[in-house]
């Protein structure tokens, strides 16, 4: 089974505490992510599903497998439940190495169920070099990295993430949504994801359930969370939009070329190498939208684009952008007004270098 094409059901009611959850969708993507404010459910959700909390009612199915069911009186325990599950604090086995935490679950498997070694997994995760070394001693980043490989020695028809990105730096969420995204699509292994940062879920997710107070209020393309009732100025500002690209040039000047398809960027980084594999990092209230070429100008990006949509906030909008991939910029009303700017657009988009974060993929191993 082609585990990307995987469908899961997800119907379930469960009330404690005061608060009552209320869910039903269906899912059938490749990495959905499940969006919300704090105390809406989301955590709730990902537990019911693995076994960790029993609803109350309803019914879960995976990959046509039900693992809870109240009219059948079925409920799977977690380990019967083909799931991997990263929490939000990782949850290593702090007495064990690196090594040691994959090995434990992968050891319990059947050995017709075990499918990815953990010196594989390590390889995948570009963690090898951390085999052997304490989990007390890494990074918020490197232990994500650390908890996804072992979830994964584990060959899990399903992964949950809990906030997977929310306790790693810029650097390191940059390099684990790449991988996170090499896991769906090399492994076939379908990710639901849970998170509060809208820039989070536009970059990793290609599905999204919103969740209010304990229900379901929208489903459906990522973009459906960029409205004026989820969104604010902030989440518009802070917008990260992050490319993969690779250095095609080193100028005698220091600056750096880096080919993302068919745009160069500049960036001050001399000791980037040609060839090299870099993820590129700058917030949408860095970019500014430009009706002609620029001339005399001292920033050194420039890339033609077309207008796609615009999303509203109270005073500012975010613009979507493609220059041969999606680019998001962030732009006050009086501004859209004031230029007339209208979909199918062409514009201009102009960029410091030194706006530009520049990621070093293999100087994060």
């Amino acid at each position: 089974m082609n585990k990307n094409n995987m469908k899961a059901s997800v119907k379930i009611s469960k009330t404690f505490n005061g608060f009552q959850l209320n869910c039903d969708f269906e899912l059938n993507s490749k990495i959905t992510a499940i969006f919300g404010p704090s105390g809406s459910g989301k955590s709730t959700i990902l537990n019911c599903i693995a076994g960790f909390i029993n609803a109350d009612a309803g019914s879960i199915t995976i990959s046509e497998r039900e693992v809870f069911s109240s009219t059948n009186k079925r409920n799977l325990p977690p380990e019967e439940r083909r799931i991997g599950y990263v929490h939000q604090g990782s949850a290593l086995f702090p007495n064990m190495t690196v090594m040691k935490n994959l090995e434990y679950g992968y050891n319990l498997l059947p050995i017709d169920r075990r499918n990815f070694s953990p010196q594989e997994m390590l390889e995948v995760m570009n963690i090898s070099h951390l085999s052997e070394r304490g989990v007390t001693n890494l990074s918020g980043g490197e232990r994500q990295r650390v908890a996804l490989a072992r979830a994964l020695c584990a060959n899990p028809d399903l992964l949950l993430l809990d906030e997977p990105l929310a306790s790693v730096d810029a650097k390191f969420k940059a390099v684990l949504i790449q991988e996170l995204k090499n896991v769906s699509d090399c492994l076939n292994i379908p990710i639901i994801f849970v998170s509060h940062s809208i820039s989070d879920v536009i970059t990793l997710a290609d599905h999204v359930v919103v969740l209010n107070d304990g229900r379901k209020i929208l489903e459906g393309h990522p973009s459906i969370i960029l409205n004026d009732v989820l969104a604010n100025e902030e989440d518009f500002r802070t917008f990260q939009n992050s490319y993969l690209g690779t250095v095609s040039d080193i100028r005698s000047d220091g600056i750096a070329e880096v080919r993302v398809g068919q745009k160069i960027f500049s960036v001050k980084d001399d000791a980037l190498l040609v060839g090299e594999s870099v993820i590129l990092n700058f917030q949408a209230s860095d970019v500014i939208i430009s009706m002609d070429i620029p001339k005399s100008i001292s920033a050194t990006n420039i890339l033609d684009a077309k207008i796609i949509d615009f999303n509203y906030a109270i005073n500012s909008v975010l613009v979507k952008l493609d220059f041969g991939y999606e680019l998001y910029v962030e732009v006050t009303k009086y501004s859209l007004e004031n230029m007339s700017l209208s979909e199918g657009q062409e514009v201009f988009l102009i960029l410091k270098g030194s706006g530009i974060q520049v990621i070093r993929t293999n100087t994060l191993n």
